[in-house]
């Protein structure tokens, strides 16, 4: 298969944007990753916004102002990480 005719696509797996990862558009936009940003309120209500986005706004549950976070794999103090400890702890891993 000619790789000229193959097109390769990447997405982000929470909003589901797209972008072509190979060819002309890869030298444009670069081998980096598409991912949004993360953000959190203050009653850690999580989110995640697209990155050209600034200006995160507020939580539409508690209009807490929303402050940019580590994801959940990257930040230890997120309940993800406690939930998986639970969960290893019941399976035994």
């Amino acid at each position: 298969m000619d790789t000229e005719d193959t097109r390769r696509y990447r997405a982000c797996k929470f909003c589901g944007l797209w972008q072509e990862a190979s060819g002309d558009a890869r030298d444009k936009i670069g081998p980096k990753a598409y991912r949004c940003t993360a953000v959190v309120c203050p009653n850690e209500h999580y989110n995640w916004l697209m990155p050209e986005i600034k200006n995160f706004g507020n939580c539409e549950f508690c209009q807490g102002e929303y402050k940019d976070t580590q994801w959940a794999v990257d930040n230890p103090n997120h309940p993800f990480q406690r939930i998986k400890e639970v969960i290893t702890n019941l399976i035994g891993v």
